[in-house]
């Protein structure tokens, strides 16, 4: 007959819940970087592709209106995000809410844009990264919670790292990702729907 030994059963519980313990706080310490206001992630801006921009207009929680620096033309541009999908138009509160950030953070700033393997879609939208400084915009939407991470071959410079910022934005709940008010559906399934 088997007999059990309390004291072995309970110090192998303790290494168990400690190894578990060990583990969440090693992730909560690692989201912590992504939390609002927090600093995000530290990548390093683009050296020499992209052109930078001054910021007209947004449009959207993933397009941008902007004009050349350059004084050679006075014509705005569109740019849709690389690597995002916004909440959808009359997706409340989401569509509003990423819209705002982006008009609080970028409008009237002059910011570097990023291109990828594709610079412009079908609807004739330049296709970029954006860069504040050294904060990657594209990013710092998904790690709040504000935007869904979309991958779309071939423009998949920072997938991974959008994929994982999704992660933490999932983890923690943020904005979309809300367990009290979760955005029910995908800004694709909104539009279908």
């Amino acid at each position: 007959m088997n007999v059990r030994q309390p004291g072995k059963v309970n110090l192998k519980r303790w290494w168990i819940r400690f190894w578990v313990g060990m583990w969440c706080g090693a992730i909560a310490i690692g989201c912590q970087a992504d939390l609002p206001g927090s600093p995000l992630q530290s990548i390093a801006p683009p050296a020499t592709t992209g052109s930078s921009v001054t910021v007209m207009r947004v449009v959207s929680g993933q397009t941008l209106e902007v004009q050349s620096t350059d004084a050679t033309s006075a014509n705005n541009e569109t740019v849709r995000l690389i690597g995002i999908q916004a909440p959808a138009y009359g997706q409340n509160p989401w569509d509003q809410a990423v819209k705002t950030y982006l008009e609080d953070i970028l409008l009237g700033q002059i910011v570097q844009l990023e291109w990828d393997q594709f610079q412009q879609d079908n609807y004739e939208r330049k296709l970029a990264y954006v860069w504040l400084g050294d904060r990657l915009i594209n990013q710092a939407l998904v790690a709040a919670g504000y935007v869904m991470e979309e991958a779309r071959s071939p423009n998949l410079k920072y997938d991974a790292l959008l994929k994982e910022s999704q992660n933490r934005a999932r983890l923690l709940g943020l904005g979309i990702w809300n367990p009290e008010q979760p955005m029910q559906e995908t800004p694709s399934e909104f539009r279908n729907s």
